[in-house]
């Protein structure tokens, strides 16, 4: 009969495998710094961290000296489940939607948390009448939990009510929404069926 090979090691336990998979899963976030306030593209603008970071994450805005970071190219994306934003302070730092379109479109399933920073001027109108349009600043697939922020200024829908509806003229989370030391201003929601 033709040898057997032998295994040089041992394969892994499952409780080993198990360990392996919950570090990296529970593994401490990345701080990753904003150094430009232009919305360009480039390197260190806000949209170029957002884009770089992985579940778990912290975006630092807190070491930028301007007041406010101005959309130009549409909303931030961020396309993973758990992201921190961490701003110098709600009165220091305004990220401006320009009216434009929201501010930021969270589309992962986890937590999107904004701390310390105000998000304002955004504004969302769904493209067909028959479709939602929701959060006119800030949107999630997830939830959203805001400390020491302001979201303010943001419009869901439309002046002249187009839209079957238009839930969270400010912020919609399919989720949670939780708000410590934190304030939801001026802003509205519009359609024929209407939810704040």
């Amino acid at each position: 009969a033709p040898p057997h090979a032998t295994p040089t090691s041992a394969p892994p336990s499952i409780s080993t495998i198990r360990q392996v998979a919950a570090s990296a899963r529970y593994r401490p976030g990345n701080i990753l710094p904003v150094t430009s306030c232009a919305d360009d593209g480039s390197n260190g603008t806000l949209r170029s961290v957002v884009v770089g970071a992985i579940s778990g994450d912290t975006v630092d805005l807190s070491a930028l000296t301007c007041s406010t970071i101005t959309l130009t190219q549409g909303a931030i994306a961020v396309d993973v489940d758990d992201l921190s934003m961490q701003g110098p302070g709600a009165a220091s730092l305004t990220i401006d939607g320009a009216n434009a379109n929201r501010v930021i479109a969270h589309h992962g399933y986890g937590t999107l948390a904004i701390s310390d920073v105000t998000v304002a001027y955004g504004r969302y109108i769904s493209a067909h009448t028959s479709v939602p349009s929701p959060g006119g600043c800030v949107y999630s697939a997830g939830s959203v939990a805001l400390t020491d922020a302001t979201v303010s200024h943001c419009l869901a829908g439309q002046i002249t009510p187009t839209v079957r509806f238009a839930p969270g003229g400010g912020i919609y989370a399919a989720g949670d929404l939780t708000l410590v030391g934190s304030t939801i201003s001026d802003s509205t929601a519009l359609g024929n069926f209407s939810e704040g």
